[in-house]
C-alpha cells in the first residue's frame, strides 16, 4: 500500500493526464499528425511537439518523434532558448505517442 498523495502531486498528475489527451489520440486518428503540448519545467515554458512519422514509408505503421523549444509567455519561440529536435535525428522514433512525449520530458529535465 502506498502513502498519501500530496495535493500538489495530485494536481500535477491530473494536469499531465489532461494535457496528454491529444497526444494519446494520435494513435487513434490517422489525420492527426502532430500535437504540441505546453510543458513547464524549472519555471520555464517549453512547447513539446510529438509528430507522427512513417520510417518505413507511407504504407508502414506510424511511429512518433518529437521536438521541443523554449517558449515566451505569449507562446512564441524564445530567441536563444533551449531547442532539441528528435524529429530529424538518427534516434529511432517511439512506437507510442505518449512514450515519445515522456522521452522529450526526460530530455528536457536532463538538459536544464
Amino acid at each position: 500500500m502506498s502513502g498519501p498523495i500530496d495535493c500538489s502531486d495530485k494536481i500535477n498528475v491530473m494536469t499531465a493526464e489532461r494535457a496528454l489527451e491529444p497526444v494519446r489520440l494520435m494513435s487513434e486518428l490517422a489525420d492527426l499528425t502532430a500535437v504540441t503540448v505546453r510543458t513547464l519545467c524549472g519555471g520555464r515554458r517549453f512547447d513539446v511537439t510529438v509528430r507522427k512519422v512513417w520510417p518505413g514509408g507511407p504504407d508502414s505503421d506510424a511511429a512518433y518523434a518529437w521536438d521541443l523549444c523554449e517558449a515566451e509567455e505569449d507562446g512564441s519561440r524564445m530567441e536563444g532558448g533551449l531547442t532539441v529536435d528528435r524529429v530529424a535525428a538518427d534516434e529511432p522514433p517511439s512506437a507510442d505517442p505518449e512514450d515519445a512525449y515522456w522521452s522529450a520530458v526526460d530530455e528536457l529535465t536532463s538538459s536544464i
